[in-house]
C-alpha cells in the first residue's frame, strides 16, 4: 500500500492508502468458462491446472489468504510434483465450490419446487 492524496471537494486534499500492482500479474485458471468457449488449461477431475507460478508468490499469497474457504476446502492448492496434483484432484473431485453451471435435477441450489396438488390449484382458480 502507498499514500496518496485524495482530492476533496471543497478542502484540502486528504491522505489515503492504495494498492499497487507490484510484480507481473499472474492468472489462476478456474474450471468456470462461458458456454461453448473451450479452457487452454489441462485439467484434472473437474481442477484447471495453472502452470508456472512463481514460488515466491505462490507462499506470499497463501500466507495471506490460508484462512479462505477456497484454500481450506483444497479448491486452490499447489505443488511442483505431478503425483501430488495428481492425488489431490482425485481427493477433491467431489467438493463443489458454488461456480458450477446449475443443473435442474437435484441441485441444492436450486429454489425448492412444490408439489403439484390438483386441489390448491383448483381453490386458487376460485
Amino acid at each position: 500500500m502507498i499514500e496518496m492524496d485524495e482530492p476533496v471537494l471543497g478542502g484540502p486534499p486528504r491522505r489515503k492508502k492504495e494498492a499497487m500492482a507490484i510484480g507481473d500479474p499472474v492468472t489462476i485458471k478456474g474450471n468456470s468458462l462461458p458456454m461453448n468457449i473451450q479452457s487452454d488449461a489441462p485439467f484434472s477431475q473437474g481442477f484447471a491446472l495453472t502452470h508456472n507460478v512463481d514460488a515466491e508468490f505462490w507462499e506470499k499469497w497463501y500466507e495471506q489468504n490460508k484462512t479462505s474457504p477456497i484454500v481450506r476446502n483444497g479448491l486452490i492448492y499447489a505443488s511442483d510434483k505431478q503425483l501430488n496434483i495428481q492425488a489431490h484432484t482425485k481427493d477433491h473431485k467431489d467438493v463443489r465450490s458454488g461456480f458450477e453451471r446449475m443443473s435442474p435435477d437435484g441441485d441444492p441450489r436450486a429454489p425448492s419446487r412444490v408439489k403439484d396438488d390438483p386441489e390448491r390449484r383448483a381453490q386458487q382458480v376460485r
